[in-house]
């Protein structure tokens, strides 16, 4: 690589290390359920060796009513001790993917690129750069989230299948690390699977030649797999699908098998085929984390026209590798989540969203070629990046904050604070279906002592650990602090504080136990959304209101 190319591919890395690390404790505001519980997990694990309901380093991770892939929450240990139980801590791992990705992306379009070996740096660069900037790829690096991990896993895989074409033990490796993305993230047991047989299939006359790294590669596969056989009669292993999928919806379809399969049939395709929407990827923002931002989709709206571009460019290159793959992957990509009720999450598709980046990628590459004086491709392209940036900077950093404050409970962050002025009372927190989530979050950010929680989440077990039955409801004790649904009955004598919303604590039971207000806590956009009052003296029983 030339000296500018080299200060190029620096600077793309800069972009990414601030567009995925800064205040990435903060914004999003707030911390997810599932975040918490892949820290406190983590931080359990640190002390003790065993997660919060004292296993032993559990294959699958019990948590939040259903399961958790282990592999995050194994690698959160790292930065839990470093860091300590911040919500930057627990989202160090996918941010630092995010990084990695854009790494492991250029090495990988400079490795099998098109055309000649300086083609192919430019459009390593072009590639990387877009990946950097791309909506998607930075909001999911700020969460923790397991399919954000799972990318960079997947890309090393097809970086290790591709060179296994010239190396042949290369093979084993490739095998090693596809089997190993199934531990990452549930839809890696389909995707990876099944682009694991199609390439050796497409590839099948190079493989025949190297029998004996292929059946040493696909024993390294199996091996790999056992840990999902051990729990597979458990129910445990497709206890997420059975939460999100609609198969089970089958049973209130009326009619015979023909009406049955022609739901299933309509509901695959019409999700299958909602993430080839440009108005999906391109102009429709979405409401929920599994999305990017309030006026953001996944990519930039001009980001469409490079992907036109990128399809032009790349079928005039049907017969190249690059192609063929990329091909691969945007086809298999979507397979896992069209079998799940959401018809568009782009959550669960990330892998296929690396692969549309570098069909936008070769749309920059294709107009990069398509300008003749190279001062004003630099101009041109060097506009649309900042302008890209800039906009997001604004949308995600400035604005959108604010709107996944509700889903990620930033006001129990707040509540940390005012605890600890209350540590010679009793703290009884309303626990309903309006703060779920609440008491796994206030363990990690209070680092509650791991023996204790897991004495008292092992006791509240109804079913064996990995079962297709798991309780989403659990009471969490922490100190002098109690989190499960209001009790009036404890609330009777000596001085307690009781935490809730405004629809926790009615005007009459203020009365009833002598309630005064004692603080009261702000969201994200300053609005009073839990109150703490302190319960002084005796009481008598209240009367159901």
């Amino acid at each position: 690589m030339k000296r500018i190319q080299v200060i190029l591919f620096i600077l793309i890395l800069l972009i990414a290390v601030f567009t995925r690390f800064y205040r990435l404790g903060e914004i999003p505001m707030g911390i997810h359920a599932d975040e918490a519980s892949q820290g406190y997990n983590a931080y359990s694990l640190l002390k003790t060796g065993k997660d919060m309901y004292g296993k032993l380093f559990p294959i699958l991770f019990r948590a939040n009513g259903s399961y958790q892939p282990p592999v995050y929450t194994y690698l959160t240990i790292v930065p839990i001790f470093l860091f300590g139980n911040t919500v930057s801590s627990v989202r160090f791992v996918s941010a630092l993917a995010g990084l990695l990705l854009v790494g492991v992306t250029f090495l990988f379009v400079y490795l099998f690129g098109i055309g000649k070996k300086e083609d192919k740096i430019t459009q390593a660069l072009i590639a990387s750069v877009v990946l950097a900037i791309s909506p998607w790829s930075i909001h999911f690096s700020r969460l923790a989230i397991e399919g954000n991990l799972v990318v960079v896993f997947f890309v090393l895989g097809l970086l290790l299948a591709l060179l296994s074409l010239k190396k042949k033990w290369f093979f084993v490796f490739a095998c090693l690390v596809f089997a190993f993305t199934t531990h990452v993230y549930y839809t890696e047991r389909i995707t990876s699977i099944l682009f694991m047989a199609v390439f050796v299939l497409f590839n099948r006359k190079i493989f025949l030649k190297q029998k004996k790294e292929v059946l040493i590669g696909l024993v390294v596969f199996v091996l790999v797999m056992i840990p999902h056989l051990v729990i597979s009669e458990s129910g445990a292993l497709t206890k997420r699908l059975s939460e999100v999928g609609y198969i089970k919806d089958i049973n209130n379809v009326d009619g015979g098998l023909i009406n049955k399969t022609t739901f299933l049939t309509g509901k695959f395709a019409d999700h299958y085929f909602s993430y080839f929407s440009p108005k999906n990827l391109f102009f429709d923002p979405g409401q929920d984390l599994g999305r990017t931002s309030q006026d953001l989709a996944v990519f930039y709206p001009w980001f469409f026209i490079f992907a036109l571009a990128g399809v032009r460019y790349l079928l005039q290159y049907n017969s190249e590798t690059m192609t063929k793959l990329l091909a691969l992957v945007i086809v298999i990509g979507p397979l896992p989540a069209s079998i799940t009720g959401d018809p568009f999450y782009p959550l669960r598709v990330l892998t296929y969203l690396w692969g549309i980046t570098l069909v936008v990628s070769y749309g920059f590459n294709y107009f990069w070629n398509w300008f003749g004086l190279k001062r004003i491709r630099m101009l041109t392209v060097s506009l649309i990046l900042f302008y890209s940036i800039l906009h997001f900077y604004i949308s995600y950093f400035a604005t959108s904050k604010y709107a996944s404050s509700p889903d990620l409970s930033y006001s129990y962050i707040k509540l940390v604070d005012e605890l600890s002025k209350y540590k010679d009372k009793k703290v009884f927190i309303d626990f309903s279906g309006r703060a779920w989530g609440v008491g796994i979050r206030l363990a990690y950010l209070l680092k509650a002592d791991p023996t204790k929680t897991q004495d008292n989440l092992s006791s509240q077990l109804g079913t064996p650990y990995y079962s297709g039955d798991v309780n989403a409801w659990e009471t969490f004790r922490i100190d002098n602090i109690t989190i499960e649904p209001i009790n009036w009955l404890e609330i009777c004598g000596g001085d307690v504080i009781v935490v809730g919303d405004r629809y926790s604590i009615s005007e009459n039971q203020i009365k009833d136990h002598k309630m005064k207000l004692e603080f009261v806590v702000k969201n994200a956009v300053y609005e009073d959304v839990l109150f703490g009052y302190l319960a002084s003296g005796k009481c008598s029983e209240p009367q159901n209101r």
